[in-house]
């Protein structure tokens, strides 16, 4: 096995030579010098994205002329966040054992490589702690955060298919219901493939529902913050006050809902498109947050992240009869649309706890950018939670 890169330095072109040699993309030719250039600001939140321009000696016609190396964050609280949440693992892993089996698109892993896997109590820590009294939630995840750090820093390396000729989203733009209703039909391939588990049995590295407990206590203690950083949501008072008070039943609630695939993190800065009119598909990427959960999560955080306040709310009702239509038509026989529909509200909640969450996990007031997303869902999220009264969040007994 080839050593798995620790930072810039080591991506030399012997380095990936081996790797597109292993992957049987090189042959006869050899990548005589790479050049290195960064994507983006370098400022992610969890990782660092690398473009490698390929100088070939020779021509072999499978080999790429250019590929993307991701690489975990240098950030050290950041890298340990992450590390804490298995978020590394997850994505290595994902590439590894689904990623080639999956009905949609994702970007070809040339090499997925983690060189310590987590243990199998490392893997269900956060299961186990759903179990904890409330007062000792925080101070534990305080812990879990701390042995992250002062453990030593474990090493995980993507290398990628090069998707630079193609369209990313953008989510501060939002996009068109057009293309609104095509990353729905992808997800709904995602979702349908393993509808109630399906094909997951044994993959103890996807996590169920992310946060669970843990994630709505975080948010009960970060909903103040979070209202008075976006005086927007101000709005949404009641639906704090109710999850304030049903948190734990609306998360109990979801996952009591079917459980499938989820993506975890599927907003327009993680979708590539191809081509136009009937022949535009899609190309999901960045897999750290995959995970088990209800299909209505996902739909309700695209939703939230994706549409422009200027939508209807007759077109989210359009975009979600076509997602389930698209399920039904892929087999899925036992969700009506009527309980789309009512979990998709809860859906909402579950964003609303995911963001007020986030005011205390993410460094939203030195970061501009994160600041500037984090204002535009504020303000998508409550023109989507708008005409959702608090008695509608009511579960069903």
């Amino acid at each position: 096995m080839h050593p798995i890169p620790r930072s810039l330095d080591d991506l030399s072109a012997g380095w990936i030579d081996a790797i597109l040699r292993q992957a049987g993309l090189l042959s006869t030719a050899r990548v005589r010098a790479a050049q290195v250039s960064a994507i983006g600001d370098q400022r992610g939140f969890m990782g660092h994205l690398y473009r490698l321009h390929l100088d070939l000696e020779g021509s072999d016609d499978a080999t790429p002329k250019s590929v993307v190396v991701k690489l975990p964050t240098t950030k050290r609280a950041h890298r340990s966040f992450a590390t804490m949440l298995g978020l590394y693992e997850r994505e290595v892993r994902f590439y590894r054992e689904l990623a080639p089996q999956l009905p949609i698109r994702t970007p070809i892993a040339h090499y997925a490589e983690l060189d310590v896997a987590a243990t199998e109590a490392e893997l269900t820590k956060f299961a186990r702690a759903d179990g904890m009294p409330k007062p000792f939630i925080l101070p534990w995840i305080t812990l879990q955060m701390l042995k992250a750090t002062l453990s030593p820093a474990r090493r995980y390396a993507l290398v990628l298919e090069d998707l630079g000729h193609a369209e990313i989203g953008d989510q501060l733009a939002g996009c068109d219901l057009a293309d609104a209703a095509l990353v729905l039909s992808a997800a709904a391939q995602l979702h349908a493939h393993h509808w109630h588990e399906r094909g997951l049995q044994g993959l103890s590295w996807i996590r169920p529902l992310d946060g669970s407990r843990l994630l709505v206590e975080s948010a009960r203690r970060g909903c103040a913050e979070y209202m008075r950083l976006f005086p927007i949501t101000e709005a949404l008072e009641p639906h704090m006050r109710w999850f304030k008070q049903h948190g734990d039943s609306t998360l109990e609630y979801l996952t009591q809902c079917p459980l499938t695939l989820n993506h975890g993190d599927l907003r327009l800065d993680n979708v590539f498109f191809l081509g136009t009119g009937s022949g535009r598909t899609t190309i999901l990427a960045d897999w750290q947050c995959v995970q088990r959960a209800p299909a209505a999560i996902e739909v309700a955080y695209f939703i939230v992240q994706s549409l422009p306040v200027e939508a209807s709310d007759a077109d989210v009702v359009a975009l979600l009869t076509q997602y389930h239509a698209s399920l039904v038509g892929l087999g899925v026989d036992d969700y009506p649309l009527e309980r789309l529909l009512r979990d998709y509200i809860q859906g909402l909640m579950y964003v609303l706890i995911c963001q007020c969450s986030g005011v205390r996990t993410m460094n939203i007031k030195q970061d501009p950018d994160l600041r500037r997303l984090f204002d535009c869902i504020a303000e998508r999220l409550v023109r989507r939670l708008a005409l959702v009264e608090p008695e509608q969040l009511k579960l069903p007994r």
